[in-house]
Formats: structure tokens, sequence, C-alpha cells
């Protein structure tokens, strides 16, 4: 599902890549609560989307976090309600151990 549409309700996965000059390792913990928050808030709100994770690299100050969501555009506006600028929203094919 690469679209913005709803579709039959499925969720896709989406990386939100965010350039983050400055940040270090010891805030990347209340930007993660943000994500959640604002995830949560939207999930309440009527549009499905679930914060999974986050992955900072601090080398190259990003961080990538890792959505659930119906669209692209759903993620895109979770991630902006935490406040959060990001350079892209993607959808990703996200494999975990078992699965």
């Amino acid at each position: 599902m690469g679209s913005d549409a709803v579709g039959d309700g499925d969720t896709a996965t989406y990386l939100v890549e965010c350039y983050m000059p400055g940040l270090t390792p010891g805030k990347l913990d209340a930007l993660a609560q943000r994500a959640q928050q604002a995830a949560d808030r939207s999930s309440r709100g009527g549009t499905a989307v679930w914060y999974r994770s986050v992955t900072f690299v601090p080398q190259d100050e990003m961080s990538f976090f890792l959505f659930e969501g119906v669209s692209r555009r759903s993620v895109a506006e979770a991630i902006e309600r935490a406040g959060l600028s990001y350079e892209r929203v993607v959808e990703v094919v996200h494999l975990a151990p078992g699965k």
C-alpha cells in the first residue's frame, strides 16, 4: 500500500528521516516520547498511527523514526504534531527476528 489512500484499512510501515543537528543520545528519549504521544493522539482521533522505534546516527546527526499507519500522510501529520521537522517519510519493509 504505497499511496495516501486509506483503502481497506491495511497499514504499512513508514520511516521518517529527521536531520537533527546538536541532538544528543540523552535528548533522544524525550523525542521518542513526543513521537509516541503524537501517534497515540492520532489513533484516538480516528487515524490509525503507531510509533514503533527510533534509531539515532550521531555521526550524521540523523534520526530515523519507524511508524506504522494507514498512509504516509497520516504518519507525516503525527510527526508534525510531535513538533518534529523531517526530511521525508517513506514506506519501508521492516522485518523483525522471527517474522
